[in-house]
């Protein structure tokens, strides 16, 4: 395993529930959330996980290297545990649409107003090639649908 897998295994992890609070602290440990599942369902569980796999592998796919800065991404995952699943879902899916618009059009992605500006902004600073916000752009084609 290279450095920085090892420095960054955390990343590698799609399990939602088991992102730490930064790489040094033990799995479970997080900011403001208690170490428990926020839904009981097991249904709305397994939809949670799935959007954030899809959220992972895509990040993963368009940024290879590691992230300098991970709060961001880990205020998402607060978000998509603590959000409803549909809002969640659609406001990915717009998200995603905009940045395929970006790569193809040209034209600059809007706000989405069901995701968190400060992972928006953050996400914008990342994708500085066409190549990336395409790959952004295939968001929308693994999310799950919305119940």
């Amino acid at each position: 395993m290279t450095m920085s897998l090892q420095n960054n295994r955390w990343l590698w992890s799609l399990d939602l529930f088991a992102w730490p609070v930064n790489p040094d602290c033990r799995v479970g440990s997080w900011l403001c959330i208690q170490p428990r599942h926020a839904t009981t369902d097991l249904e709305h569980m397994m939809t949670k996980r799935a959007i954030w796999k899809a959220v992972m592998m895509t990040l993963t796919a368009s940024h290879p290297k590691e992230f300098a800065n991970i709060v961001t991404p880990k205020l998402l995952a607060r978000w998509i545990i603590r959000a409803a699943v549909r809002e969640t879902v659609i406001g990915l899916k717009e998200l995603a649409f905009q940045y395929r618009k970006w790569a193809v059009i040209g034209e600059k992605p809007a706000m989405v107003s069901q995701i968190p500006t400060s992972f928006q902004t953050w996400l914008n600073g990342h994708c500085s090639s066409l190549t990336q916000r395409a790959q952004i752009g295939r968001l929308g084609r693994l999310m799950p649908q919305p119940n």
